[in-house]
């Protein structure tokens, strides 16, 4: 009869650990989320959504309805409007100016009004393809990068596309395309050669106002997809500002892409003022590479 008096000191032991943590969602202050990520040669996009409490479960449903929207470039008033917000999207008849700085201010209904503020990079980044040599197991590009005098914050990104058979039809899609590097430039955001990435970040810190030769290497496995058949690799380079460079740099912290000892937890508010979120601006060039 001894193990029932061991079963019932763990009982006690147990009910006695037992403990309410103090959660509380009272104090918990809605903000509106703003994700404007804007290339110079397109109109600018807003999306706005709202934020939740981590004991409420997220709403299914977008913001609609009228927004005051006023949008200043270098200072100077473009919009002063009341907008319709239709399934929390919003599209104002502008593009970005390079080098220019623009300030956003959103109010929608009872939420704090929003404000942020960003600088159009100067410079497109000067993309090319040297070489593409092709083997049995990858691709290997030879991309070429002409840097210019002004600092640089760069995003590289892989995207595949083709044609997939859904049904009877055959539809235009897109994949993001895992590559691999042992460029140096890139080990903040690719730890190691054999760990595939679609997106990578870095600076021209290094090779300020030079040109730089960078290896890709694409395995062809990748291209496969049931159903699928893969068309072209569609090469992107963008020219970040400062601010979304940062904030993207926080986000891959704060989800260990760095690993280790230098993984680190951040404030994300981005650069929304009384809100979260982001309104940003890049550059861009994209180069086509067929298969």
């Amino acid at each position: 009869m001894k193990w029932w008096l061991y079963i019932a000191y763990g009982l006690v032991i147990m009910t006695g650990c037992e403990q309410s943590l103090p959660f509380d969602s009272e104090g918990f202050e809605p903000k509106l989320v703003i994700n404007s990520f804007n290339s110079s040669d397109s109109f600018m996009q807003i999306g706005v959504s709202t934020s939740t409490s981590t004991l409420k479960t997220p709403t299914r449903y977008a913001l609609n309805g009228k927004c005051n929207v006023l949008l200043l470039k270098n200072n100077l008033l473009l919009l002063s409007e009341s907008l319709n917000l239709v399934n929390g999207k919003l599209q104002l008849p502008f593009q970005a100016s390079t080098g220019s700085i623009y300030e956003l201010q959103l109010g929608y209904g009872a939420f704090p009004s929003i404000k942020a503020k960003d600088s159009v990079p100067v410079n497109v980044p000067e993309l090319y393809l040297d070489t593409m040599v092709s083997n049995t197991v990858y691709y290997t590009l030879k991309l070429r990068v002409q840097d210019n005098s002004a600092p640089q914050k760069y995003q590289f990104q892989t995207v595949l596309h083709g044609k997939e058979l859904v049904g009877t039809d055959s539809v235009l899609t897109s994949y993001p395309l895992p590559f691999s590097s042992t460029d140096k430039i890139f080990i903040s955001t690719i730890r190691t050669v054999a760990e595939n990435n679609s997106f990578a970040l870095f600076s021209d810190e290094l090779w300020n106002g030079q040109e730089r030769i960078i290896d890709l290497r694409i395995t062809k496995e990748d291209l496969l997809r049931p159903d699928f058949k893969p068309e072209y690799i569609e090469i992107k380079l963008a020219n970040l500002s400062n601010n979304m460079y940062n904030y993207y740099v926080a986000l891959l912290q704060n989800n260990h892409v760095y690993g280790g000892p230098l993984s680190s937890v951040t404030d994300l508010n981005g650069n929304i003022e009384q809100g979260l979120g982001g309104f940003y601006f890049y550059t861009q060039t994209i180069l086509r590479v067929d298969l």
